[in-house]
């Protein structure tokens, strides 16, 4: 797909791209393990089914976790652990301690002065997102904010993003889907919408592939030819 002629809005999906996955959910969710895991065997399992390095409180290549929903990650875990308990130590753990993926916030700012209307699409709740987007001052920016419990259903359905793009008012072909996950290159490819992917996709499965793939975050900035 070639880059919009006319980009009138920006759909980012949250963790992993505005904000940055490991510092604050690998930490948060390493820790919160730690502490509701009573025995070293329950500790490796849970860690096993969420794809966590506890180590490095990092997530590994392999892991599904960024690309589900809070919904799927405590089915997925509930063989395991209560998900209520564990969700709640994950709350508590990342409580004051989330970080902006690097220029974030700048470029948040460029492409709202700039007039382009912005939107977060993200697998976690709309609540939780709205709460994190103000934690870093960014609710001012963003004209919608939607999660895998908006009434839309979670990505990789293309539904939010269409959705998104009503709400906004601009058609799909003006508009740019910003991710770093499966879930959100399949949503994007669905809802035929530009998808530009920050960082690596882990596992391809090459039926699609990002039309644009980038670094960094202002590099967004420098394709729009915004200063």
């Amino acid at each position: 797909m070639n880059f919009p002629s006319k980009v009138t809005a920006v759909i980012f999906d949250k963790d992993g791209t505005l904000v940055d996955l490991d510092a604050t959910w690998g930490k948060a969710m390493s820790n919160a393990v730690s502490e509701v895991s009573t025995d070293p065997e329950q500790e490796r399992w849970l860690a096993e089914l969420l794809g966590l390095n506890l180590s490095s409180q990092t997530f590994t290549p392999e892991s599904l976790t960024p690309s589900l929903s809070a919904a799927q990650t405590a089915e997925r875990i509930s063989i395991a652990i209560d998900p209520q308990r564990f969700y709640s130590e994950v709350a508590r753990q990342s409580h004051g301690n989330y970080t902006e993926n690097f220029g974030a916030t700048a470029l948040l700012g460029k492409l709202h002065n700039a007039g382009i209307h912005l939107a977060i699409a993200t697998n976690d709740s709309q609540a939780g997102a709205e709460k994190i987007a103000a934690s870093f001052a960014w609710s001012q920016y963003f004209a919608a904010v939607a999660g895998a419990d908006s009434g839309w259903g979670p990505k990789p359905g293309a539904a939010m993003l269409l959705g998104l793009c009503d709400k906004l008012g601009s058609a799909t072909d003006e508009v740019l889907m910003v991710g770093d996950t499966q879930a959100d290159l399949g949503a994007a490819k669905a809802a035929g919408i530009f998808y530009v992917q920050i960082g690596p996709l882990q596992r391809n499965d090459t039926s699609h592939s990002p039309d644009l793939q980038i670094e960094k975050l202002s590099e967004i900035s420098d394709f729009l030819e915004i200063s």
